[in-house]
């Protein structure tokens, strides 16, 4: 993946911690940032040479450096949500390399 062909735009979501009438937390998210980046799907059979059998779909998504983003947050990328399993900075700090899963 190169920086340069970042095509795609995805949605930085972090929950905002409201709480309903009775004190129970609420799954509200606000949208932190719009990001330019690079999303790749990964395919079953990259999945199953990994050794990983789930009901979940893998995208790897690499992004320019931002402080932003956290393990907390929630990317949303074509209308889906997906959960945030690690973030990776490469060798010169100037991009971010994130993984991320969404179940079926």
């Amino acid at each position: 993946m190169r920086a340069g062909r970042l095509r795609h735009q995805i949605l930085l979501k972090r929950n905002t911690g409201e709480q309903g009438s009775k004190g129970q937390l609420l799954n509200n998210y606000a949208i932190i940032q719009t990001i330019k980046a690079n999303v790749q799907v990964l395919s079953g059979s990259e999945l199953i040479k990994a050794g990983v059998s789930s009901n979940a779909e893998f995208c790897s998504i690499l992004i320019r450096r931002s402080n932003k983003v956290q393990h907390k947050d929630v990317i949303e990328w074509r209308g889906n949500d997906y959960t945030i399993t690690s973030i990776k900075p490469d060798d010169k700090n100037r991009q971010m390399v994130i993984t991320v899963a969404r179940d079926i």
